[in-house]
């Protein structure tokens, strides 16, 4: 029969009170696999009372996976677990020690997601200075074309585009403060979609607006959240078929404004799009994986947010929720 240390005094009594006085769970299993004792942190740890006293099923009803070669244990519960053993004398059976280091295994974990941010922060920045040069030097040339040539606006919008994104780089690297303002996301996304027709003439760009949306002003960093939506509304463009058509929807619901840009592709399976919105992970042969995970950010500076539905072979919609204020001029 299971005993806890808080039972009745017995002649096992300085074994109890040794127990008691240990910070960490303690388990003792006979040489048959059943639990003889514990005490009150094991069972807090693995809810004992209301086990099996069969050490093989707490186990199994309780541990989620075994990691380090074997010296820790991810409870189902969340929690990581220092695990080790111990046999008894003359084979009696086995005692089991639980150390709870779920706050020291979380401190190291945020302690190396800083230090990569750190480094991915560092090679930003490197590589945004080396790119600056080859751009400056382009940016000459094309500011170099006749002004009424058709071609010289065409060329030296996207140049600019990314010489903007290249400085918010930058700005981020160095921590500075990007300078805020109001706008209004619809005429924003009719300017922007004018851009596209030209880029791209075979793809049909439906926006669809409800009442009121023209006049829902957004408040942030315009080239970071354009730059968001550029993203989107590309890879929309790269997941539909030749002749293309994707519809970017306004509404207003609640206190959100959102955004939703509908492509018609070969959609997101399930696994990817558990997968889709960390940093690194790409199904592009040449992509980067930082796009959607960019965006995300940039959405959540501004306190909103991202979502993604999608069925596959049938359709992709990815949704922007900002909040928003309304414009009573």
């Amino acid at each position: 029969m299971q005993t806890m240390i808080t039972s009745p005094k017995t002649n096992r009594e300085p074994l109890y009170d040794w127990l008691e006085s240990i910070p960490a769970g303690v388990i003792m299993i006979t040489a048959e696999g059943m639990i003889d004792l514990y005490n009150k942190q094991a069972q807090e740890m693995l809810g004992l009372e209301k086990m099996s006293k069969d050490w093989s099923e707490v186990l199994r009803q309780n541990v989620k996976e075994i990691v380090n070669e074997g010296n820790y244990i991810c409870l189902k519960s969340g929690h990581t677990v220092l695990f080790k053993t111990q046999s008894l004398p003359n084979a009696k059976g086995q005692l089991v020690l639980l150390v709870d280091e779920t706050e020291i295994h979380q401190s190291n974990l945020c302690t190396m997601q800083l230090q990569k941010l750190d480094s991915i922060e560092k090679l930003s920045a490197s590589l945004a200075h080396q790119l600056r040069t080859p751009l400056s030097t382009a940016i000459l040339y094309a500011s170099s074309l006749p002004l009424d040539s058709s071609y010289q606006a065409k060329i030296m919008k996207p140049l600019l585009l990314i010489k903007q994104q290249i400085d918010d780089v930058l700005m981020v690297c160095k921590g500075q403060e990007k300078m805020i303002e109001n706008m209004f996301i619809y005429d924003e996304l009719q300017k922007m979609l004018m851009d596209y027709q030209q880029l791209h003439p075979g793809v049909n760009i439906e926006l669809n607006s409800e009442k009121n949306c023209d006049k829902a002003i957004i408040i942030g960093h315009k080239a970071s959240l354009m730059g968001a939506l550029m993203n989107i509304i590309d890879n929309a463009i790269q997941a539909g078929k030749q002749q293309t058509f994707i519809e970017i929807n306004l509404q207003l619901i609640g206190g959100e404004l959102s955004i939703a840009v509908k492509d018609y592709g070969k959609g997101i399976t399930q696994d990817e799009l558990i997968r889709i919105e960390k940093p690194f992970y790409t199904t592009k042969e040449n992509g980067t994986g930082l796009g959607l995970s960019i965006a995300k950010s940039i959405l959540e500076a501004h306190q909103g947010r991202l979502a993604i539905e999608s069925v596959e072979n049938n359709y992709t919609i990815v949704s922007l929720y900002l909040p928003y204020s309304i414009w009573n001029g």
